[in-house]
């Protein structure tokens, strides 16, 4: 997901404060035509953002749209789509009559990684949907101060491109789903607050640093959609290389195996593993609980395991045997968590490979 040094500067963004951030206090703007002004003032600068940059322009994100179908459902046939090009659209295999998933992808990562296209296929084989991945890589790949600043212009261009879908083909965004992770669950909370009415959000992880108890303005939050769901997997302190927020933040928040450290995912050998394996085995080792989050979400797709999660106060109290009740607020964590009304904070064990889903008993889940 990310080089042993980019993760090391999510840790220096935390504690650096700058003659930037001296600036910042007083708020600069940045206009981009066809997407509107942005501040990098309060509450984008606050005690929990001390490094708040303006967002790169267009041409810096690089921000693109694939489209996938299950007509084209390859990655040599993806379709592009860009807002105000009749011409794409018309030649492309989106359809209205279809409801369409969104993914996007988070820090130093991009839309044409293995995940996205698991994810993508896991989609295509469960529903007829228009799938569209949001390929932001070059504003992704620089600073994390400066990649969380640019998840605003990627935001704003995949909410005119929603708009511009509505506009020619009737498409409705209350049917949307996007699904997020890291930084692209908060790309995804702006999409939402700029519609005002997309019918749900998925967040994978959503990443912590310069996140974690920011104004809901600054990151995702249950008012961004019909439904906000999240899954947490690696909201350990950041101090201690968690990258995943641990505050809950959508209308129901998934917490297996705690939310912090993922089975199978030690930190604790990453200096040998540098010295044995090389920097890409620690690399992978570093990254490991918070890409669990989108393993987990892809396999509840398809899956006949059902990722049970139950109502606690705390995952001590889980952990001690105290809420192995439903009592009706159960819910399935992953794709079809939509479809069950537990809410709040939920908890569950994982396996700590695939399939990482537990059998359980039957639940009454409504």
């Amino acid at each position: 997901m990310a080089s042993l040094c980019t993760f090391g500067f999510w840790w220096m963004a935390l504690v650096l404060v700058s003659t930037t951030a001296k600036i910042n206090a007083q708020g600069l703007e940045v206009c981009y035509n066809g997407l509107g002004c942005f501040s990098n003032a309060a509450p984008f600068f606050s005690a929990q953002r001390p490094l708040s940059l303006l967002p790169q322009s267009p041409a810096d994100v690089g921000t693109t749209f694939g489209l996938f179908t299950r007509e084209n459902p390859t990655t040599e046939e993806r379709e592009t789509l860009l807002a105000e090009r009749d011409d794409l659209l018309e030649n492309s295999t989106f359809n209205e009559g279809r409801k369409t998933k969104f993914i996007i992808h988070g820090f130093q990562s991009n839309g044409h990684g293995s995940w996205v296209y698991d994810l993508t296929a896991e989609l295509l084989i469960e529903g007829d949907y228009n799938v569209i991945v949001v390929d932001w890589k070059k504003g992704a790949s620089r600073s994390y101060t400066q990649a969380a600043a640019n998840t605003r212009v990627v935001a704003a261009e995949t909410e005119r491109l929603i708009r511009y879908l509505n506009n020619r083909t009737r498409a409705d965004w209350t049917k949307m789903h996007i699904i997020g992770h890291s930084l692209g669950a908060h790309t995804a909370g702006y999409v939402g607050h700029g519609l005002g009415s997309l019918g749900r959000i998925t967040g994978l992880d959503p990443a912590e640093p310069l996140f974690e108890h920011t104004d809901p303005l600054v990151r995702i939050d249950q008012e961004d959609a019909a439904f906000v769901d999240i899954i947490h997997t690696d909201g350990s302190s950041i101090l201690t290389i968690g990258f995943g927020l641990d505050q809950p933040v959508g209308d129901v928040d998934f917490y297996p195996e705690g939310g912090a450290r993922q089975p199978g995912c030690g930190t604790e050998s990453i200096p040998s593993k540098i010295f044995s394996d090389g920097f890409q085995a620690a690399e992978r080792a570093l990254s490991c609980s918070h890409s669990r989050a989108i393993e987990l979400f892809t396999e509840s797709i398809n899956s006949p395991c059902q990722f049970t999660a139950y109502p606690c106060s705390s995952w001590d109290d889980y952990e001690a045997g105290d809420c192995s009740d439903c009592d009706g607020r159960c819910s399935v964590m992953g794709f079809h968590a939509d479809k069950h009304g537990g809410r709040g904070s939920l908890y569950l064990n994982t396996n700590d490979k695939h399939p990482f889903c537990r059998k359980h008993p039957s639940v009454d889940l409504e």
